[in-house]
Order: structure tokens, then C-alpha cells, then sequence
């Protein structure tokens, strides 16, 4: 009867922490953070990701037409899973153990940033960080791959 009552026990102690693991903290925020400077148009672009919505704002300047500013802002809805899905792919990053490098030289004109809060902590990483830009470019594919997923055409 002993065996049989810690069965039990374990069963449902280990349903609950697998439970507990997969679950998203309610703090949990992305933002991605875009800017690109040409001699033609200069950019930034925001994506914000945040319970269940996703914003995607858009700033561009038109160089040469009397500065000529256009704003843009889309919202999409995701569900729960989505969120979930994304937070795998930042846990599973390793992102918030990345060490916090300076941001190396490079000749882009683009600037990228990730500033993701989840358990009451918020972690800042550029594109450009030495020793962390391998790690960065993959969780950016990942990223860019979710994000796609979410924002195709709904009929």
C-alpha cells in the first residue's frame, strides 16, 4: 500500500513541476529593437511581444524630402502556446546566461537589440556583442521564424 501511495505521490509531484517548467512567467516581455541609417531612409523599427499581443511599430525618415516622416503600427494576437513557444526559444538560447560583452566594431548601419524580461529580471543584448554574435544571430533566426508564423494572412 506504501509503494503504491508513493507511487502516486511521485506521479503527480512530477506532473506538477513538468507543468511548472513549461509555463511562461507572467512578466514575460520581448522587444526587438531595429534601426538602420542610409543615405536614404533611416529606419527603426520596434516589435514589442507581451501577453498576447504583438506590436509591431515602424519610424522611417525620407532623407532629401524635407524630412518626410512616416509611422506605422501593427497589432497581431497570439495565443498562449505562441507566447510559449517563443519563451522556449529564448530559454533554450541560453539568453539570459549570456555574458554581458561590449558591442565590437563592425561597419553596419544596422543596430539590433533584444531586451527580454521574464522573472523579474530584464536582459540587454546587441547584435554586435563580442563573443556573443553566433549566439545572437541563431536566437534571431529562431526569433524571425516565430514571428513569421504568427503574422501570415488570417481569413
Amino acid at each position: 500500500m506504501r509503494k503504491i501511495l508513493f507511487l502516486i505521490l511521485a506521479l503527480v509531484s512530477f506532473s506538477w513541476v513538468a507543468a511548472a517548467k513549461d509555463k511562461v512567467p507572467g512578466d514575460f516581455k520581448l522587444v526587438f529593437r531595429s534601426s538602420a541609417g542610409a543615405l536614404e531612409r533611416a529606419t527603426q523599427e520596434t516589435l514589442t511581444v507581451h501577453k498576447d499581443t504583438v506590436t509591431v511599430s515602424r519610424n522611417a525618415e525620407i532623407v532629401g524630402e524635407e524630412g518626410v516622416k512616416t509611422k506605422s503600427d501593427r497589432v497581431y494576437k497570439i495565443t498562449g502556446e505562441q507566447l510559449r513557444q517563443l519563451y522556449d526559444v529564448v530559454v533554450s538560447s541560453g539568453f539570459f546566461t549570456w555574458p554581458k560583452n561590449p558591442d565590437g566594431p563592425h561597419q553596419s548601419t544596422v543596430e539590433e537589440f533584444f531586451d527580454i524580461t521574464a522573472d523579474g529580471k530584464t536582459v540587454t543584448h546587441g547584435r554586435w556583442e563580442q563573443g556573443n554574435q553566433e549566439a545572437f544571430r541563431a536566437l534571431y533566426d529562431r526569433y524571425n521564424a516565430w514571428f513569421n508564423s504568427i503574422r501570415t494572412a488570417r481569413f
